[in-house]
C-alpha cells in the first residue's frame, strides 16, 4: 500500500475464501518512518469456506495504539494454497 494510512476505526476486516485447505490467518502492519512491524494474533479459517476475518485493533497488538497513527503497509498472511482475499477495510 503506497499511501500513508491512519486507522481511526477499531476493527480491520477482510473477506477470505479458502480452497480445499484450511489456513491460519494473520495481519502485520508496517508503521512509522522506521517501518517497524506490528503483528496481530493468529486465527484459522476452515477449508472451502468464505468468511470475514476480523482483527481487533485495540487488543492483541505487538505495538502500541500510537503506532497505528502512521501505517505504511499492510501484509495479509495465510498458508500456501488457493485463497481469494477481497475488501480489506477498517471499520
Amino acid at each position: 500500500m503506497p499511501a500513508h494510512v491512519t486507522f481511526r476505526q477499531a476493527t480491520l476486516k477482510y473477506d477470505l475464501t479458502s480452497g480445499g485447505s484450511g489456513t491460519s490467518t494473520s495481519v502485520t502492519l508496517q508503521t512509522g518512518p522506521g517501518y517497524g512491524w506490528c503483528q496481530f494474533t493468529w486465527g484459522y479459517q476452515n477449508p472451502s469456506t468464505s468468511a470475514t476475518v476480523e482483527i481487533e485493533l485495540t487488543s492483541g497488538l505487538s505495538c502500541t495504539i500510537e503506532d497505528l497513527k502512521d501505517v505504511r503497509g499492510i501484509f495479509v498472511w495465510f498458508s500456501p494454497g488457493t485463497f481469494h482475499v477481497d475488501h480489506i477495510r477498517a471499520e
